[in-house]
């Protein structure tokens, strides 16, 4: 059930009700995040159940009080976790049948199998290093694990943040015991997320989609499409993440926000510091840093960045351009950092820079195959197009997609200023009945709006 359905706010509006009148607010998220999973299917369901329950069963031999045996589980479980991952997202790829074409569809994948492994990796090895205590009751753990505004496609919450709340949860069985968080705030941003999915997300998509099953016909077409697809997969994917965290907050839980804006940062280090925010620290944390990070010299320091990207390229899909996409970012990073000094105080001329690089990238990361990426690059940098598509055939459309791509930074520079602090505290005050109606009506405007197409969440398919 996506979030942009109708059938999904009313079935949130009549949870929201009930979470806040029964007298056990746990086993009801629970019973709600099981349910929400069901709807994809039973071997979802069943598949992400027993990843849990296996992993609950086996945390018991990874906490620090298990001696020196421990290591030897927590490299079982998190082997076994890996291995459920490349079985079901890359056996095709790993056995030379082929990349997947995450954006044609054409796959088979079970929901979000990418978030809730990595999310309960970090739940190992926190447990492991002692910086969080075991989740001992079942009802609880399941509800961390599945817990279901950020199930399918993050943020990637760690225990340390989540699983206090939920204790809180089991412990005041009346009434949910939350800390003080307006309901304006979530309905504010579960409209915003809405708006970002259903508004411009989904009105840019198909441009984009034909663009890559038709080609693009010449250079000023192919930088429009390039351009759109920064923005499209950013309203998608911060959409959804914006619409979990305002869930979670009409519930009285707290969950980090996964984007920053990321298309105003001045240099490569500071896109991948407010891109997916979740991920990188993840990937910092229980990649980079363990493999090395920064120690070491030049030649070790890049080898180790460069095959941190590729994974977290790989990551994304079983496609060899998701992993040249991730070593590529690796290499930029590398190279920025050698280059850094001239642009520090250029900070137009590094915005500049930075959105150049990520507009090519982001091409290798949607192309199908690597071939097709590399000939839409020729074409963006004046190589002739052979495709169907052609956009601005007079100065005057030229003009108005010009003005339309700057309207989209613009937007996001509007976003920049919704999410402050001063915003914030203002709908903290008017967390009034009305701000609330008037908030929900927008919410279910959005999702009954007739739409230019109807696509599922991008990273629902990773």
């Amino acid at each position: 059930m996506s979030f942009d359905s109708l059938a999904f706010i009313l079935c949130l509006g009549a949870f929201l009700f009930l979470y806040r009148t029964v007298p056990a607010p746990r086993f009801l998220a629970l019973a709600a995040s099981i349910a929400f999973y069901a709807v994809a299917g039973w071997f979802d369901l069943g598949l992400v159940l027993v990843v849990k329950l296996v992993n609950f069963w086996a945390s018991r031999f990874v906490t620090p009080d298990q001696g020196k045996h421990r290591r030897v589980a927590l490299i079982a479980i998190i082997a076994a976790n890996i291995s459920t991952l490349a079985f079901f997202k890359y056996r095709n790829f790993l056995s030379g049948g082929g990349a997947q074409d995450i954006f044609g569809m054409d796959i088979l994948i079970p929901l979000g199998i990418s978030f809730y492994i990595f999310q309960i990796i970090a739940y190992q090895v926190d447990l492991y290093r002692g910086k969080i205590a075991r989740i001992s009751s079942l009802p609880s753990f399941l509800l961390f694990a599945l817990y279901f505004p950020q199930l399918i496609a993050g943020p990637i919450v760690r225990a340390g943040q989540l699983a206090p709340q939920i204790r809180r949860l089991e412990r005041d069985k009346h009434r949910p015991p939350a800390p003080r968080i307006a309901v304006s705030f979530g309905l504010g941003l579960l409209v915003i997320g809405l708006f970002k999915k259903v508004v411009l997300a989904d009105s840019l998509s198909p441009w984009i989609d034909a663009a890559y099953t038709q080609g693009v016909h010449d250079s000023f077409t192919a930088w429009i499409v390039a351009w759109a697809f920064n923005f499209q997969i950013y309203f998608d994917f911060s959409g959804y993440s914006d619409m979990a965290v305002g869930m979670a907050a009409l519930m009285g839980i707290r969950l980090p926000m996964n984007f920053r804006q990321p298309y105003l940062s001045k240099s490569p280090q500071e896109y991948w510091q407010r891109w997916h925010t979740t991920l990188s620290s993840w990937i910092r944390d229980y990649l980079y840093i363990p493999l090395g990070g920064s120690k070491g010299g030049a030649v070790r320091n890049t080898a180790t960045l460069v095959l941190v990207m590729g994974l977290a390229g790989l990551w994304h899909g079983a496609n060899w351009t998701f992993i040249i996409w991730g070593v590529a970012w690796g290499m930029v990073i590398f190279l920025y950092r050698l280059i850094k000094a001239p642009l520090r105080n250029r900070p137009i001329l590094g915005w500049t820079l930075t959105m150049m690089i990520i507009t090519v990238l982001f091409v290798i990361f949607r192309a199908p195959t690597i071939e097709q990426s590399l000939n839409y690059i020729g074409i963006l940098f004046g190589a002739d197009g052979n495709g169907n598509l052609q956009l601005g055939a007079t100065w005057g459309s030229k003009i108005l997609l010009l003005l339309g791509c700057v309207s989209l930074v613009a937007l996001h520079w509007i976003e920049h200023h919704l999410m402050s602090m001063r915003v914030l505290r203002r709908l903290m005050r008017w967390d009034h009945p009305i701000i609330w109606g008037i908030l929900a009506g927008l919410a279910l405007w959005l999702v009954i709006l007739p739409k230019m197409s109807t696509t599922p969440f991008i990273y629902f398919r990773f």
